[in-house]
């Protein structure tokens, strides 16, 4: 993601009622804090964001922070192709697992993050709100094949 995007990725949080709702300036401060210790990558078109997720690095773990795609652009993969480009980032930063919550009620997201390596690891009761609600849990161990997309079952 580049400062230009930020608008764009914006409008589309306002949009998605489980998306991040930041201030402006913690996301113009994550833009430009892009680096080591975090990655911010966006499904775009020509002016326009379908999606966006952030992921954050520790010294050899990262953490899906968001994965958001525009309701308009569900079901068409673009979810796993971010989350295949984060594992990838993640990857090459040195992180040997990734770490994420999903709501309890999200049966779509915890299936894809299931499809790619994730296994339920706990649950955080109480970690949502508006609505309030658990979290699961998930990690996914890094390596040559779920960064390429062949989780070992």
């Amino acid at each position: 993601m580049e400062l230009p995007d930020l608008p764009l990725v914006m409008a589309l949080a306002q949009r998605v009622p489980a998306a991040p709702h930041w201030p402006d300036s913690v996301w113009r401060q994550m833009v430009e804090k892009t680096g080591p210790s975090r990655c911010i990558l966006v499904a775009a078109g020509e002016q326009q964001v379908f999606g966006f997720c952030v992921v954050a690095y520790g010294v050899d773990e990262a953490e899906l922070e968001s994965i958001v795609i525009d309701p308009a652009m569900q079901r068409r993969g673009l979810g796993r192709r971010l989350l295949q480009a984060a594992m990838q980032a993640s990857w090459q930063s040195g992180a040997k697992r990734i770490l994420l919550e999903v709501r309890a009620s999200n049966q779509p997201a915890q299936h894809l993050y299931a499809q790619a390596g994730f296994l339920p690891t706990g649950r955080r009761s109480g970690y949502y709100t508006d609505p309030k609600e658990d979290a699961i849990c998930m990690e996914c161990r890094l390596d040559a094949e779920t960064v390429a997309g062949n989780p070992a079952r």
